[in-house]
């Protein structure tokens, strides 16, 4: 996710992309999305296919672009993230995602990390739709702040780590599409939801 997922931070459903509307949207007739089944919800396969351990594809080491490090002099240099293999769990109302997001003060994320915590992401199905020929399920993806008590007005220094006062306290939505071909798992946020499936896988079963 980088945004809280965090996970779903920067490139596809877990990435940043800018935040879709409130989550009652009726994806319908008449939004792009091709002809099939309908919209009531539910995914086109069984919640149980999805559990597991899944390595994200489109993160890597980054600049996270928002923290930064503490150094000699009191300069600041970018903070760089990466995030641990994600598990992935059912839930009554559809899937959860976690994950450790480690901060490191090396562009290779080498060494011991400056500050790690946990984050999580949950995944509710809305239904599905066909796309590019394919029943892909509509989804909602919500993060959960990673710790809802810390906040501040400006900014907040934990052990030489500084991070923007609502860092922590952030919450984020986004609609996409599913995919999920053998061991390999397609999510296409905002920017393609709901007409375009991307064709790039976003997760890869560990």
């Amino acid at each position: 996710m980088k945004h809280n997922i965090k996970f779903i931070a920067a490139a596809s459903a877990l990435t940043l992309l800018t935040a879709c509307g409130g989550g009652g949207d009726d994806p319908g007739a008449g939004d792009g999305v091709g002809a099939g089944a309908g919209a009531g919800a539910g995914s086109s396969a069984a919640t149980s296919q999805f559990a597991g351990t899944w390595k994200a594809l489109d993160i890597g080491c980054d600049d996270d672009g928002e923290i930064k490090i503490v150094g000699a002099n009191n300069t600041l240099s970018p903070g760089y993230s990466a995030v641990s293999p994600i598990t992935v769990t059912t839930t009554a109302t559809g899937l959860r995602f976690t994950g450790e997001q480690q901060i490191f003060d090396n562009p290779t994320c080498a060494g011991t990390p400056r500050a790690t915590y946990q984050v999580a992401t949950n995944l509710v199905f809305d239904g599905t739709r066909v796309v590019d020929g394919k029943t892909v399920d509509l989804y909602t993806f919500r993060d959960e702040p990673i710790n809802s008590g810390l906040r501040a007005g400006g900014t907040i220094n934990l052990n030489g780590v500084v991070y923007p006062g609502d860092y922590f306290t952030r919450t984020y939505q986004e609609k996409g599409l599913s995919y999920l071909d053998g061991d390999q798992w397609f999510l296409s946020g905002d920017i393609d939801y709901p007409a375009k499936l991307d064709a790039t896988p976003t997760f890869r079963r560990l």
